[in-house]
C-alpha cells in the first residue's frame, strides 16, 4: 500500500480517526479555517516560485477562495475567513526570500520511494539546491502564539521532514550526507497592530539541519506504521481509538468523528462527510 506522512502522523495520533480520513476518505463537511488559510498560503508560496509574479499567484488563490466561500456555512466563519485571507494578502506583498537557491529542482510535485514491501508518497512544497546541499523548502502559516524556538528545534526529529529527506535523497540518488535539511519559510498570523510596527517579525526563514540517522530511524517507524494500517486493513487487527482526541486537540472541541464513534451518525451520512480525493494520485486529463 501506499503512505504518505500525514497519514502516518494521522494514525499516530488515532488510528480510527486515520481509518475514516485516510482510507475511506471521508472528511467533515465544510472548511477549518486554519487549514483553509494554510492551504491558500500554500498557493500563493507555490505561484510564486514558478511564476515570480505576485499577482499571478495571488490570481491563484483567489480561484481557491472561491471555492472554499461556496462550501463554507455563510452564518458560520465566512466573513471570518474573508478577514484573515485579507491580512495573509497584505502579508504576502510584504513577502521576501532572504535566500536566493543556487536551482529550484522541484515544486509541488509527487514523488515516492520503496518502504519494506510498501512505498512511502509525498508532495514537497519545494526543492533546492544551496551551497552544495539539497533543501526542503516547508511552507508554513502559525498562530502568532507559537513558539518559535521551540517549534524551530523539534523539526530536526519531526517524521514529515525526515520522510522528505528520505523521499528527496530517493529521488535524486544521493545519500543523506548531501542533504541538508528543511527550510523551514514560515508566516506567523501577527495582529494588524504588530505587522505595522514590525513587519518583518511575521516572518522565519531558518535552515533546519536533519540527521542522516534521524532519517533511518523514521523510516524505520515509518515502515511499522505502514505494515500496522495494513493489518488493519487486512482484517487481521482492529484500528485502536486514542479516547483522549475526543476532545480534539487542545481539549476545548469535540471531535467530529465522535458522533460516528458514539453510533449516532454514519460516516457515509452526505450531511455531516463527503469524500476527498487522494491529492497523490496523478490528475487525469481529458484527451
Amino acid at each position: 500500500m501506499k503512505l504518505n506522512v500525514s497519514a502516518a502522523k494521522a494514525f499516530l495520533t488515532d488510528q480510527l480517526d486515520w481509518y475514516y480520513a485516510y482510507h475511506l476518505r471521508r472528511v467533515p463537511k465544510g472548511h477549518v479555517m486554519p487549514l483553509a488559510l494554510g492551504t491558500v498560503w500554500h498557493i500563493l508560496m507555490e505561484y510564486y516560485a514558478r511564476t515570480t509574479s505576485k499577482e499571478a499567484a495571488k490570481h491563484q488563490a483567489q480561484l481557491e477562495i472561491y471555492e472554499i466561500l461556496n462550501e463554507a456555512p455563510q452564518d458560520e466563519w465566512a466573513e471570518d475567513f474573508q478577514q484573515e485571507v485579507e491580512m495573509l494578502f497584505n502579508l504576502f506583498d510584504l513577502y521576501e526570500d532572504n535566500i536566493t537557491p543556487d536551482e529550484t529542482l522541484l515544486i509541488e510535485e509527487p514523488i515516492e520511494m520503496p518502504l519494506g514491501v510498501h512505498t512511502l508518497v509525498g508532495r514537497p512544497d519545494r526543492v533546492i539546491r544551496y551551497q552544495d546541499k539539497f533543501w526542503h523548502v516547508q511552507n508554513r502559516t502559525l498562530s502568532d502564539r507559537t513558539n518559535i524556538p521551540i517549534y524551530l528545534a523539534a523539526a530536526e526529529r519531526d517524521l514529515h521532514e525526515l520522510a522528505y529527506a528520505a523521499l528527496i535523497c530517493h529521488k535524486y540518488g544521493v545519500e543523506t550526507t548531501e542533504y541538508g535539511g528543511t527550510l523551514m519559510n514560515i508566516v506567523r498570523k501577527v495582529s494588524r497592530k504588530k505587522l505595522v510596527e514590525a513587519p518583518n517579525a511575521a516572518f522565519v526563514q531558518e535552515f533546519i539541519p536533519i540527521s542522516p540517522v534521524q532519517v533511518r530511524e523514521g523510516l524505520l517507524d515509518l515502515e511499522q506504521i505502514v505494515c500496522d494500517m495494513a493489518a488493519i486493513l487486512d482484517g487481521t487487527r482492529r484500528a485502536v481509538s486514542n479516547r483522549d482526541t475526543d476532545k480534539g486537540r487542545f481539549g476545548n472541541r469535540i471531535s467530529p468523528y465522535f458522533t460516528v464513534k458514539m453510533g449516532r451518525i454514519s460516516i457515509d451520512d452526505d450531511a455531516h462527510f463527503k469524500t476527498v480525493k487522494d491529492r497523490y494520485e496523478p490528475e487525469v486529463t481529458a484527451e
